[in-house]
């Protein structure tokens, strides 16, 4: 049993969060990662406990491994889980993957540098051993009824000179422009850079300085257009202070619209993360 194969484009980063549910019989019995081609020949396997095999394997560097196995085995059991596949462009790929235990400790597990790949030809499935994944795939309520403010997806870190691709499926309540995706800007404690929504405005001490571009010609027809509108957004962290948002709406209209935040500032490049929230919208993510 594996998820379906998800391509990861050169310097880019794929983040997949989901609950691990484990029979905590075994260490292994946890998420596994597949790393492979179109045609699933596999790059490199890599799981949860410190633990890989393949040929693209054997040159990485894997960090993690907690102090405490059983400890850790019993805190899998309900964890919430961020893992971040990274195609590095060069031959290498980055898995690293955040583990939010029922215990209340957070567990990290690394493999960098994995080899042998051809960063034109990169993917990634999950699959499973004696545990269950529960992928968070939603945010807001389906009929569009969550109000501003109320749901969050978790935080997600931007390493420096990194791009992390996100994308979904955006339904709105179709009353006003701000009622689709908003994305924020932010540290690890929560305190905020920038927020920026799908239409072109967006407030911060580092929106200040950035050159937004988009804005539509017709927004009555954008509007419509985003109930059901399939979104790329890329989150860049360009390591010097500054960041970029940039989003590919292609509407139910077939037509793609585009809105960029260009040079957001006041950022600190080892301390930026993400999370999406709703103002009468729903988001069903890939």
């Amino acid at each position: 049993m594996h998820t379906d194969n998800i391509k990861v484009e050169p310097k880019e980063t794929k983040v997949v969060n989901f609950t691990n549910y484990t029979t905590g019989a075994n260490n292994w019995n946890n998420f596994v990662i597949v790393l492979n081609r179109a045609d699933l020949s596999e790059y490199a396997v890599v799981r949860a406990d410190n633990y890989g095999w393949g040929d693209g394997y054997a040159a990485c560097t894997p960090s993690g491994g907690p102090a405490d196995w059983d400890a850790w085995r019993a805190a899998m059991n309900g964890a919430k889980v961020t893992a971040y596949i990274t195609n590095n462009g060069d031959g290498t790929a980055d898995v690293k993957a955040v583990m939010y235990g029922n215990d209340g400790v957070t567990y990290e597990q690394e493999y960098k540098g994995i080899n042998t790949v051809n960063p034109d030809d990169f993917y990634f499935r999950f699959t499973v051993d004696n545990c269950c994944l529960v992928f968070d795939t939603e945010l807001g309520s389906p009929d569009c009824s969550t109000g501003w403010w109320q749901v969050f997806t978790p935080n997600v870190k931007v390493r420096a000179h990194q791009i992390c691709t996100v994308n979904f499926t955006n339904y709105t309540s179709g009353a006003n422009n701000w009622n689709n995706f908003v994305l924020i800007l932010n540290k690890a404690d929560l305190g905020e850079y920038a927020v920026v929504r799908a239409d072109n405005y967006g407030w911060g001490d580092g929106y200040n300085a950035c050159k937004p571009s988009g804005g539509q010609a017709d927004w009555g027809a954008w509007l419509s257009a985003m109930n059901g509108a399939k979104v790329t957004m890329q989150i860049v962290n360009n390591g010097d202070g500054t960041a970029d948002v940039k989003a590919v709406m292609h509407g139910t209209d077939g037509v793609d619209y585009i809105q960029d935040y260009i040079g957001i500032n006041t950022i600190d490049p080892d301390n930026f993360y993400f999370r999406f929230t709703v103002d009468s919208s729903y988001l069903v993510f890939k």
